[in-house]
């Protein structure tokens, strides 16, 4: 079957899905036979790279396969071990699973979840806490917020198949190509223009990986929230491996974050040495992975630069660990998505960029100058699964 033919047969299916979703908001699809139709429909189009996963109120949600990679296998420079996005509290899994479409929160007897569907208006005004709160709802562990590994994983394997995804950058359509296009979800009330368009409904460019079965949306449309990955007064800090998947970690304000020293190893906040982002002007500049912070910024001063002109300290010795988890460029990184860094007080991470940032959208692109109680029009989350 041609590739064309199969994108129709899917994007069939899981609009059709979406509609039964809608149909049983109250009660979801109850019947075990009919939850595993719609399981093997998904797989069978997709030849196994997507599945559905229903969530303790039997309410599906369309999820990509991502299997194990070696670090090496993404980029040469990088040792023969396994990605940390598929160590979860010391163990190691096969894959993880994130979310093919932006996140859609249905409410359900006063709980919020987190749904994955093709063809809706994604959740936005949505903070980090919040976010947090409507995917780890889904069941008592494996769902979750997507992390920073997983994304990271998932823009690294990108560049290692030198295929840039390209999304709703200009306003409902590509900045590069003015012929692709998603359906509109929402539209500025003053100027008329597109904002956000519905989830999935761009060509096949708009996924991770240029196929009918790819991640979607993940450059521009929504701003996503990820987990795991913070500043804290500049210091840089994790949440170790993607411990953040089994769905019970604690990222609040006092959970077990981890400063990075030069060697990659992690250690507690607030050691001494530990890798931070300074800025190279006193109002902002570009961001530096440093070891010290010599501009404090203040008053809402931010560093802004393109990812891949990130800088370093020349003392600073760049820890695997800092590419790994897109801290710090790679020499594949692509161009397009920018970074954006408050170093004072705790800010936490959102990607990918929306619908009116042209080039700065992209996986590359991170917001670290916010914190976890932020919302905005143009934010949103997308959940994520493993099988623990």
């Amino acid at each position: 079957m041609r590739l064309i033919e199969k994108d129709k047969d899917i994007r069939g299916i899981e609009l059709a899905l979406t509609r039964r979703a809608h149909e049983v908001a109250d009660f979801g699809i109850t019947d075990a036979t009919e939850r595993r139709n719609w399981r093997e429909r998904i797989e069978e189009a997709s030849d196994g790279r997507n599945t559905v996963k229903y969530n303790k109120e039997n309410m599906p949600g369309i999820y990509v396969r991502m299997p194990s990679k070696r670090q090496s296998a993404l980029d040469s420079q990088f040792p023969d071990q396994i990605h940390p996005a598929f160590i979860v509290n010391s163990n190691i899994y096969d894959e993880f699973l994130p979310a093919k479409y932006q996140g859609y929160r249905v409410d359900k007897n006063g709980t919020k979840y987190a749904l994955s569907l093709r063809g809706v208006n994604p959740t936005v005004n949505i903070d980090f806490d919040e976010s947090v709160a409507a995917c780890e709802n889904n069941a008592a562990n494996g769902f979750h917020l997507i992390s920073n590994a997983e994304w990271s994983f998932i823009a690294l394997y990108s560049m290692m198949q030198g295929f840039e995804a390209r999304g709703n950058t200009n306003y409902g359509k590509s900045h590069e190509r003015g012929d692709e296009t998603g359906r509109p979800a929402s539209q500025d009330t003053g100027s008329g223009d597109i904002d956000r368009t519905k989830t999935g409904s761009g060509p096949r460019a708009w996924s991770h990986d240029g196929s009918p079965y790819g991640i979607f949306d993940m450059v521009g449309n929504v701003r996503e929230w990820c987990g795991g990955f913070r500043l804290d007064g500049g210091e840089i800090q994790v949440i170790a491996d993607n411990d953040t998947a089994d769905g019970q970690t604690d990222q609040s304000v006092n959970g077990p974050w981890k400063a990075i020293l030069q060697d990659g190893s992690l250690v507690a906040p607030g050691t001494a040495d530990t890798l931070k982002y300074d800025a190279t002007a006193a109002d902002g500049g570009n961001a530096q992975l440093d070891i010290k912070i010599d501009n404090q910024l203040a008053g809402g001063d931010n560093t802004n630069n393109y990812f891949d002109s990130t800088e370093v300290d020349g003392a600073v010795t760049v820890p695997d660990l800092a590419k790994l988890l897109c801290i710090y460029p790679t020499s594949k990184a692509f161009s397009n998505g920018r970074i954006y860094t408050r170093n004072y007080d705790e800010r936490l991470c959102y990607r990918g960029g929306r619908w009116g940032y042209g080039s700065a959208a992209g996986l590359l692109y991170s917001h670290l100058s916010n914190g976890r109680g932020y919302s905005r029009s143009g934010i949103g989350f997308r959940p994520a699964y493993v099988n623990l």
